[in-house]
């Protein structure tokens, strides 16, 4: 290492340690500044609550530097110390320090909500009554004015400790509540009092600065803006001054200036001068400093760039508060939650009711004996000692292999002859056939209410996968923020700004902004706030109301899906049994779908084309695959007398941040490619149509750009071998369309001799 690079690598960790000092040591200096500045803000009638109330309201771990930078002020103000009510400013201020100090390890107290009201009124209560005790000179007029000043000092507290923790969120690039705003605008102006007694040449800069600023946020915020920073300002240079005619024309100056700033900041800056000019002329002593300082102050706000106060006041947090909220959808939400919840839960209860029915009513065949024996034998004058109801069962065996039993066999039977025989045989045939039917009737009922409970548990599933969506569809404040602040500092006003992110974790965000003197529009504002979002955003609608525009803007899909397929029919026939689709949803998922029907021909054509045709509409239509899955289990379960089977095989791509998902109910294996790199993924599962009850398999995993997703049926041979892999690995990156050619061709030639069946391959590529 030569000469020059260790002075480098000196100056960067020089340069570092800097930085590092700097940022710890900046706010214990502006504690200490706020703090002298504080302490210099004497109200009309001798009052000094801001010291205190300052001193009570800021971090503990700032406290000593505010402690310093109080003392310090009191000491450096030559006629502080030379009076009583100047030592009791320093000496309150010291109580409340010491308060502070004495309460430091009681967390719960440091954390109250009243405890900087408490501490700043006792401090200034405590050093005023024990002072003038000490001189004989308490009184009862005493004791109120320090009650008074202590209350000031308590209020001011509140305000200063909420601006202490509203400076905590500047970092975090959330915007300030309504309450922290007021604090920050009731603080700052506290600190700028005695800036405003300065004066040079008989103007006080900071009054000029002031009416500058007053000036820029009537310009940024039109007439409520104004208003609100009139009315601060007003109170600023009131108290500064002692002038009761500054703390009401500064007020409606601003107020016409908001009003004026629709025609540009010098129509602004003019209609505020003119009015303090006006103001000041009515009150019958014109007061020309007053005049001179609102001219120079308007003067400044024009040659201030016009982005300027845009970015201050963004940086600062104040930008402004969301307007779009969606009621309706938190309570859609709620009610298909209930929806979902309640058709659960008659799935359960009727299949309570199904077993307990089934158990009750089934008839079982001790009631064919036993029945036969009320009707035929209970007329007999033999009866009970020839019959017994244990003999009967012997025709059991016989009953259950379909054939009748005869008179003859039942004298048989018993070693005797019974003289009704024959009846009470055809009496055991006719029960026994009424016990089959009932067993069939009972069977197919069990199974209608089996496809009706998964009917009813599929919607129910896809019910609450609807309300997961609107409950997922959530405010992004955060983000709502970064974009008001960034589109501000690039010179727009946005009025009204809201974020939302959906539940593949799309954004969309809905903007109201103003319209600007150059050529701007909605396009530019997606370049901007995909700028500060880090993402891709294009105009999705866009409305123009004056000078207003309304624009939504979608997030542009990270990922796209590509497909393509190649198809064998068995015996060369016209009809394949394998569907195939590619398609997305809203927008936010792609899918490749894959349904194999049982067999080869017309049938299993149907049965394919139907599985696939309705994965699509209710995938389509965002549901998902479990609950999609029940339902057409149940359809192809009450489609037709005959056994109807059918596999698929679906993969599901999140077009935004890639997560994916393939899942198998009965399907053959899969594959994803990666660079070279082959996995097969297989999922033992049956297929749909078998079972009431669904079994299917999922497997996840995140795609990046160029993978590539491969679905085959089962017609496709493996043999045990790993020729489809090897194809897979080698492919060079030909076109997705060649790919499933080939392997198709190759499926075809290695099918066993004599043995065909339809065969689907399927490639997906991410691009």
């Amino acid at each position: 290492m030569n000469v020059q690079e260790r002075a480098a690598m000196a100056e960067g960790s020089l340069r570092e340690s800097f930085h590092l000092s700097l940022k710890k040591h900046a706010p214990l200096l502006a504690a200490g500044i706020v703090s002298a500045l504080m302490n210099r803000a004497v109200l009309p009638g001798g009052y000094f609550p801001m010291g205190a109330g300052f001193m009570a309201a800021v971090p503990q771990e700032y406290a000593a530097a505010a402690a310093v930078g109080g003392v310090l002020s009191c000491l450096t103000d030559g006629g502080t110390l030379s009076t009583m009510e100047g030592l009791r400013h320093v000496a309150s201020l010291l109580a409340v320090g010491g308060i502070r100090w004495a309460l430091g390890e009681l967390k719960r107290v440091n954390r109250a909500k009243f405890y900087p009201f408490f501490a700043a009124m006792a401090g200034v209560l405590m050093t005023g009554t024990v002072m003038h005790s000490a001189t004989g000179s308490l009184l009862s007029y005493s004791t109120l004015y320090f009650l008074i000043e202590g209350t000031m000092a308590g209020l001011a507290a509140m305000f200063f400790s909420s601006a202490c923790h509203a400076c905590e969120l500047f970092g975090s690039g959330q915007r300030l509540s309504r309450m922290a705003s007021v604090s920050m605008i009731i603080t700052l102006c506290a600190a700028a009092i005695p800036l405003c007694r300065l004066k040079v040449f008989g103007l006080s800069p900071g009054i000029i600065l002031l009416h500058a600023a007053v000036l820029q946020i009537a310009s940024e915020k039109r007439e409520m803006g104004g208003a609100a920073a009139g009315i601060a300002g007003g109170c600023v240079t009131s108290l500064a001054q002692y002038s009761m005619l500054r703390g009401a024309v500064t007020p409606i100056a601003a107020l016409l200036a908001g009003y004026a700033s629709f025609y540009g900041r010098i129509f602004a800056a003019s209609a505020y001068t003119a009015c303090c000019f006006i103001g000041s002329l009515t009150s019958g002593m014109p007061d020309v400093i007053f005049v001179a300082e609102a001219a120079a102050g308007a003067v400044i706000s024009c040659l201030i760039p016009k982005e300027y106060a845009g970015r201050v006041l963004a940086a600062a947090g104040f930008g402004p508060r969301e307007a779009y909220r969606v009621p309706a959808r938190d309570s859609a939400a709620k009610r298909l939650g209930s929806a979902a919840e309640a058709l659960s839960g008659l799935c359960t209860l009727l299949g309570q009711v199904s077993d307990g029915l089934e158990k009750r009513s089934l008839p079982d065949d001790d009631s064919i004996y036993t029945r036969a024996v009320e009707e035929v034998c209970g007329k007999c004058a033999f009866c009970g000692s020839c019959f017994t109801k244990d003999s009967m069962k012997l025709f059991a065996e016989k009953l259950k292999k379909g054939r009748s039993v005869s008179g003859s066999e039942i004298s048989r039977s018993l070693g005797k002859k019974c003289i009704r025989e024959d009846e009470l045989a055809g009496e055991i045939n006719r029960g026994y056939g009424y016990y089959l039917a009932s067993r069939s009737a009972h069977s197919r009922i069990s199974f209608l209410r089996s496809v009706f409970s998964g009917q009813l548990e599929g919607v129910g599933m896809m019910l609450s996968s609807m309300s997961g969506g609107l409950k997922a569809d959530a405010p992004d404040d955060y983000s709502a923020g970064m974009v008001t602040r960034h589109l501000t500092a690039c010179g727009y006003e946005a009025v009204r700004c809201c974020c939302r992110i959906g539940e593949s974790g799309s954004r969309r965000l809905f903007l109201t902004f103003r319209s600007r003197d150059d050529e701007s529009d909605a396009k530019d504002v997606a370049e901007r706030a995909g700028e500060c979002l880090g993402c891709g955003f294009e105009v999705e609608n866009a409305e123009n109301d004056g000078d207003m525009i309304d624009v939504i803007l979608a997030q542009r899909k990270s990922f796209r899906l590509e497909y393509a397929s190649a198809q064998h029919c068995c015996g060369g026939g016209s009809l394949c049994g394998d569907a195939c689709e590619c398609f997305e949803d809203d927008g936010s998922r792609g899918y490749m779908l894959l349904s194999d029907g049982m067999g080869s021909g017309g049938r299993a054509a149907v049965e394919g084309a139907l599985t696939c045709d309705l994965f699509r509409r209710l995938l389509g239509g965002g549901f998902g695959f479990d609950s999609a899955v029940r339902i057409v289990n149940s359809a192809l379960m009450i489609k037709s007398e005959d056994e109807t089977l059918s596999t698929v095989d679906c993969l599901a791509v999140n077009l935004y941040d890639g997560r994916a998902t393939i899942s198998k109910a009965g399907a053959a294996q899969s594959y994803h490619v990666r660079d070279g790199c082959v996995t097969r993924i297989d999922l033992p599962s049956l297929p749909l149509g078998i079972l009431c009850e669904t079994d299917t398999a999922h497997y996840s995993f995140t795609v990046k750009e160029g993978d590539i997703i491969v679905m085959v049926s089962d017609g496709v041979p493996t043999d045990g071998s790993t020729w489809l892999e090897d194809t897979l690995g080698q492919f060079g990156g030909d076109s997705p369309d060649e790919l499933a050619r080939t392997l198709l061709s190759m499926a075809e030639k290695r099918r066993p001799e004599g043995e065909d069946d339809d065969i689907t391959v399927m490639i997906g590529t991410i691009a």
